[in-house]
């Protein structure tokens, strides 16, 4: 069996998107949709102060770019004091009003240091009497024209299209580590759903599940766990791309009532249960032919085979599942390796619709031919009409 590497969560390619597409590559943004940006001037004392007061998050949890060096730093300050003309700042105000760094976390944060004396200039080339120098020991006049220095700043509004917001972010993160679109998501939908994925990252029968000791700290994870409920609440009706639908509906669930976020927790905590008793050591992973003549099962964790097993096993009975976990076993090893177009669906093109409703249905259907209750097997697709091509 070929593996696909975009349907891999291995550590070097987690979650990679359906489309093929890297997160930063965004094809559409509708012309009726709004966008609302303004300009800001502050002086750096301003900023100082609002990064302060907690107004202007300047290490806001999703960033993870490279920190500058102390050289890198004074390089900086010393552009400030030279007046030498500054890149745009880009912030995005969240719907209480704080403002978010987008673009220029490293060049504020490298003023604040220095004007909160936390480290002496070094290497200058230009000014290099200053090297040495903290922020206390400049001049006034010193002190004065870095506190008073402007720096242009774009502000991204709240009442922007939250898509066009989305674009964006991905288009302005290119810095030593691109966020992924999961990451990007966490600072766009910030909410009481974003709070709940992350978690339930951390929840210990997830990671049990799979194996880890903490969750993933570039929210793959957190991807993952929207995917279960984006799927899951478009069915019968899903519909690719998936980034899209996964967009939609952080959008359209980011502030859940406190009951909505009971139920949807007790929900996928039920399904990591099931799958939990049904594939303990091995759970969203393909099983296939190995060369001694049996099968075996995946290293790497699949996401296709995560919807399988987490959408259709939800709410199945537990002491029913440790009574047939064999039989289940078996049944989904067969459903691998000899059904062609199974196999296909869980290694390939993964996010098509035909492919999507085919897996899910295939395995409904084996799980009810053991005598499994399935609590929410009405919402699986009946079997696609439609052959399956090769569809990409």
């Amino acid at each position: 069996m070929t593996k696909d590497k975009h349907d891999d969560f291995s550590q070097e390619i987690l979650f990679a998107d359906e489309e093929g597409k890297s997160a930063a590559e965004w094809t559409h943004l509708p012309p009726e949709r709004e966008f609302f940006a303004s300009p800001y001037d502050p002086p750096v004392k301003t900023l100082v102060a609002e990064i302060r007061e907690k107004e202007l998050m300047a290490r806001p949890t999703f960033q993870r770019n490279a920190v500058w060096d102390r050289r890198r730093k004074s390089k900086f300050v010393e552009s400030i004091l030279l007046n030498i003309p500054i890149p745009n700042l880009f912030f995005a105000e969240d719907d209480d009003g704080t403002k978010v760094v987008v673009d220029g976390q490293q060049r504020l944060l490298a003023l604040k240091d220095y004007v909160e004396n936390s480290f002496p200039l070094n290497g200058l080339d230009v000014l290099h009497e200053l090297n040495g120098r903290r922020f206390a020991d400049l001049t006034e006049r010193q002190q004065r024209i870095i506190n008073n220095r402007t720096l242009r700043c774009l502000v991204i509004s709240a009442k922007s299209d939250s898509e066009i917001r989305f674009e964006v972010f991905e288009r302005l993160n290119t810095g030593g580590l691109p966020l992924n679109a999961q990451e990007v998501r966490h600072c766009v939908f910030r909410g009481a759903l974003n709070d709940l994925l992350h978690e339930l990252a951390k929840h210990p029968s997830w990671l049990a599940l799979l194996g880890k000791e903490e969750p993933d700290n570039r929210m793959n994870d957190c991807e993952l766990i929207l995917r279960f409920f984006a799927i899951r609440d478009a069915l019968p009706n899903y519909s690719p791309p998936l980034k899209t639908l996964l967009n939609s509906y952080m959008k359209a669930h980011r502030n859940p009532s406190q009951q909505e976020l009971t139920e949807m927790c007790n929900s996928f905590l039920a399904a990591v249960d099931a799958v939990s008793r049904a594939f303990p050591g091995h759970p969203f992973r393909r099983a296939q032919h190995n060369d001694k003549g049996g099968t075996e099962w995946d290293n790497s964790l699949n996401r296709a085979v995560f919807d399988v097993q987490m959408i259709v096993m939800e709410g199945a009975n537990p002491n029913w599942i440790e009574t047939h976990s064999t039989e289940i076993e078996a049944q989904f090893i067969e459903l691998c390796v000899n059904d062609q177009r199974f196999s296909d669906c869980v290694s390939r093109a993964t996010a098509d619709k035909t492919r999507m409703e085919y897996r899910l249905f295939k395995w409904n259907e084996s799980l009810k031919n053991l005598g499994a209750q399935l609590p929410y097997s009405a919402r699986i697709p009946l079997a696609p009409t439609m052959e399956i091509g090769d569809a990409e």
